[in-house]
């Protein structure tokens, strides 16, 4: 197994990815726990994009042979959504999803401190 930590690392990037499958987990006090998979053309990193100040809210590790994993930076995205390449509507998308994954990083955390 391999984690893709370096590239969530880096509080610029949103990543895509294109092959391969990877499992995404949090840390809890003692253990990690297994929050979500993520399968061809699935993203990470969106909470760089929304406002996240760069911090990393869990870890993606390579699951399959190999993952191929693009990387976009702020600057790159902001200018995509000047020239009209990702619309409102994929923005939308985008931070309903970083919601959603902030509360259920949070529910894990609460459940791991409930176990202690």
């Amino acid at each position: 197994m391999k984690q893709v930590s370096e590239a969530c690392r880096a509080p610029v990037h949103f990543e895509q990815r294109e092959a391969g499958r990877c499992n995404v987990s949090v840390q809890g006090k003692e253990l990690a726990r297994q929050v979500g998979t993520l399968n061809e053309l699935d993203y990470f990193g969106e909470s760089v994009l929304c406002g996240g100040g760069g911090l990393r809210n869990a870890t993606v590790t390579v699951q399959s042979n190999a993952a191929e994993v693009l990387a976009l930076s702020r600057p790159h995205f902001d200018k995509l959504i000047e020239e009209g390449v990702v619309t409102q509507e994929m923005v939308a998308s985008v931070v309903e999803e970083n919601q959603r994954r902030r509360e259920m990083t949070f529910e894990t955390s609460v459940l791991s401190k409930d176990e202690c």
